[in-house]
């Protein structure tokens, strides 16, 4: 992207600095691929209950929503897990702590990305050198690697293109303050 080239062309006038993605941008690019999954649940939702609704009509019944014990409806859920998935426990509400639960339980995909994320925190988090991040992150990749899904092996394909980037946070916080952060 332009943007990297300018960061490349910015490292060669000033010799002493570091291209570095930030984390937000990292960050920002797994917790779309959750996203993408949340949304495929959703619609997978709408297909059950359309599927529901056709059913109750030739049966001349009232459709009546199936409602997870919170009283969300398959659809409310996944439509208000959007926060949720992008927030550490830690900062949830009661109510939201119930609705994570129920989430979590209906759904283990989600909750498995979810703990991806939050570990992915943790790394981004520890203040170690350049190879004990390398094999931190390389571990989290095979989990990564590990899902259903092809927005999750486009992220760890993005990271690993961006590999070094992506550890120069690590000397951010073992290094001396001076260091450059594009």
């Amino acid at each position: 992207s332009d943007v990297y080239k300018r960061q490349a062309e910015a490292v060669d006038t000033e010799r002493k600095a570091t291209v570095t993605n930030d984390r937000f941008h990292v960050h920002k690019l797994y917790y779309d691929a959750i996203d993408e999954l949340r949304i495929s649940l959703r619609w997978m939702a709408r297909d059950i209950e359309n599927e529901e609704i056709a059913t109750c009509r030739r049966a001349g019944r009232v459709y009546v929503p199936f409602r997870y014990a919170n009283g969300d409806t398959r659809k409310q859920l996944l439509a208000r897990a959007k926060y949720i998935l992008t927030k550490h426990a830690s900062r949830w509400t009661k109510s939201q702590q119930w609705r994570a639960d129920i989430i979590f339980e209906f759904y283990p995909e989600l909750k498995r990305a979810y703990d991806l994320a939050m570990e992915l925190t943790d790394i981004f988090n520890q203040r170690v050198d350049k190879d004990v991040a390398r094999l931190n992150l390389a571990r989290w990749y095979e989990k990564v690697d590990r899902m259903e899904g092809g927005q999750f092996r486009t992220v760890t394909e993005t990271f690993r293109n961006h590999y070094d980037t992506i550890l120069n946070l690590s000397l951010i916080h073992i290094s001396e303050p001076t260091r450059l952060q594009l």
